[in-house]
């Protein structure tokens, strides 16, 4: 259950990060404050959806769990758990880590002012 709960997480982070690049732009064609609005809820959504994702993948290698098969190609049940965790060096795990952590991360910490600048 644990790896479906990961990969929804992640296809609603997807969904989200589409949605963040297109109605932010679309509201600044028409000047519409709320929809530009939404680039800073959908990025704090998807930050917390792949967070989830990359939990989810780091519990599957904690319990050994070999039906993923990022798990399965890097994972040892006889390795210790430090060496079990380390999500970093596979490849889903750097792509998770990297967009998730960097980008979104540095979307949620600045949290630009979406409203337009009056002139």
């Amino acid at each position: 259950m644990i790896p479906e709960i990961g990969h929804y997480a992640l296809v609603l982070a997807l969904a989200l990060g589409i949605v963040q690049g297109c109605v932010p732009f679309y509201g600044a064609q028409r000047n519409d404050p709320v929809l530009m609005a939404t680039a800073v809820p959908t990025a704090v959504a998807q930050f917390l959806f792949i967070g989830l994702a990359f939990a989810a993948l780091t519990a599957c290698y904690v319990g050994s769990d070999f039906s993923v098969v990022n798990v399965f190609e890097n994972s040892h049940s006889l390795k210790p758990l430090l060496y079990n965790a380390r999500l970093w060096g596979t490849v889903a795990g750097r792509v998770t880590d990297t967009q998730g952590r960097l980008v979104d991360g540095y979307t949620v910490v600045i949290r630009p002012d979406p409203t337009p600048a009056a002139s």
